[in-house]
């Protein structure tokens, strides 16, 4: 929802604004690249830890909250752009739309620590962002306290590496719709 006096974009604006944040994204994370993997036992490199962060500060806008750029509204404003429909073209994008909104929520891994509920990588990773990083959060900065290093270094990696990946899905599905001509983008 717009905030008062605010026009939201169209859905042309919006995948234009889009369009130039990946851009930026992916001119930061060609200067600050993600870790390829992560190996418990080995001593971490500190560097490689507030790149996460950097790129979870950056992702965060494409599956949390009303943002303009919440992944799942570029892609129905994405569907809006069609002008010629290809066969299955608009089933992708609903799958594509489904497994942004699960991202939010997915884990590989269930992280059971002192008693606290379990948390998945998500719920990690924005706690260590918002209680430590952005916001000064006390229940999210309390959880962070209790967490293990090598928890949280492993959910930022694992949900990062994810987002990144979901991204550039998401990015490519318009490139190709415009390229075949399916879609226009004014």
């Amino acid at each position: 929802m717009a905030a008062a006096g605010r026009v939201p974009p169209t859905p042309n604006d919006r995948v234009r604004m889009f369009v130039s944040s990946v851009a930026d994204y992916e001119a930061m994370s060609d200067i600050f690249p993600l870790s390829a993997s992560f190996v418990i036992g080995v001593t971490r490199d500190p560097a490689d830890y507030w790149r996460h962060v950097m790129h979870l500060a950056l992702l965060r806008k494409y599956f949390y909250g009303a943002d303009h750029l919440h992944l799942a509204k570029v892609i129905d404003s994405m569907v809006e752009l069609i002008v010629e429909e290809q066969p299955n073209q608009r089933d992708h994008f609903a799958a594509l739309r489904e497994g942004v909104g699960d991202l939010a929520k997915r884990t590989h891994t269930i992280y059971n620590v002192d008693g606290e509920a379990p948390r998945g990588e998500a719920g990690i990773a924005i706690d260590d962002l918002y209680g430590r990083h952005l916001h000064g959060d006390y229940d999210r900065w309390a959880r962070t306290q209790s967490t293990p290093a090598v928890f949280t270094e492993m959910a930022l990696t694992s949900w990062c590496g994810d987002a990144q990946r979901t991204l550039r899905l998401v990015s490519q599905s318009l490139d190709l719709g415009l390229e075949e001509g399916s879609m226009i983008l004014e």
